[in-house]
């Protein structure tokens, strides 16, 4: 898989996640968790994890929040400052964001 696909793949999957969760299809959310998942794991077997933060300034909400949630080991402050950001939203997405900040800070976070 090259760069392109982890681009394009990363892109699809976490905007179809965040569409699965608004939508309450669970089934679907899940299995999008999973290939983003297995996603993350290709990239740091290329050695590539930082192709997250390039989706750190997208528009879609769910895009930034996966690529946030990737970037955590790699560039902390950038993820942790878009993690506070998405948290200042309403809905699904502002409490995953801030979970996601205080597991992170509590150092429960296990990222794959």
């Amino acid at each position: 898989m090259t760069k392109e696909d982890i681009t394009e793949k990363f892109l699809y999957y976490a905007t179809e996640h965040g569409h699965a969760i608004w939508q309450g299809n669970h089934q679907e959310a899940n299995k999008m968790h999973e290939e983003l998942q297995k996603l993350y794991k290709v990239a740091k077997e290329k050695n590539v994890p930082d192709i997250f933060s390039s989706f750190l300034t997208e528009e879609d909400a769910s895009v930034r929040l996966w690529a946030a949630t990737f970037t955590l080991k790699i560039h902390p402050g950038i993820a942790e400052q878009e993690l506070m950001n998405l948290s200042e939203l309403k809905g699904i997405t502002a409490i995953s964001a801030r979970t996601l900040l205080k597991l992170w800070r509590q150092g429960l976070l296990d990222l794959l």
